[in-house]
């Protein structure tokens, strides 16, 4: 008997996630000018981003990212224990098109590569860390004026860290 085969296609970004809701506006071109609030999330086993090594390196590769992405422009950057917020705004007319997805995949990775680094160069005795840091998306909100962007930041730098809507 010969089992069928069914191939699988790949489903884009846009399209619903596994819990049911897209993971970007179909309709939003993330390479646009505009000002993003950004909400990275850790894997529940990952350590905590209270951990001051881990913490610095957050810091430290927040402030040289706009070196690799021209038009970058960094706003406000709160770690709490279990997540990263920050807002970040695009600048879309450069001779090199950034994009959202772009820069958040670079960051991600960057922190990834310097704490993996980090764990080496320490080799603390005891259990092994969990090697992987975050969750495999991340949430956006793309912020449309000046005013929605103080109320954001106002919120972030009070230590309120802003919740993602319910679903209906």
């Amino acid at each position: 008997m010969q089992m069928k085969k069914t191939l699988v296609p790949a489903t884009p970004r846009y399209e619903k996630s596994l819990v049911g809701r897209p993971l970007r506006l179909p309709t939003h071109n993330y390479g646009w000018t505009g000002t993003y609030l950004v909400t990275l999330r850790a894997e529940p086993y990952a350590p905590s981003f209270e951990d001051p090594a881990l913490r610095r390196i957050l810091e430290e590769t927040w402030q040289a990212l706009p070196r690799p992405f021209p038009g970058l422009m960094l706003d406000t950057l709160v770690i709490g224990p279990q997540q990263v917020q920050c807002i970040l705004s695009l600048e879309g007319n450069t001779n090199r098109t950034i994009t959202l997805g772009r820069v958040v995949e670079a960051f991600k990775s960057l922190v990834a590569v310097a704490w993996l680094a980090h764990l080496e160069q320490v080799r603390a005795p005891g259990p092994t860390p969990p090697l992987r840091i975050w969750q495999r998306s991340y949430s956006e909100r793309a912020l449309q004026d000046e005013r929605e962007i103080e109320e954001v930041r106002r919120a972030l730098r009070s230590g309120t860290l802003l919740v993602e809507p319910e679903e209906s």
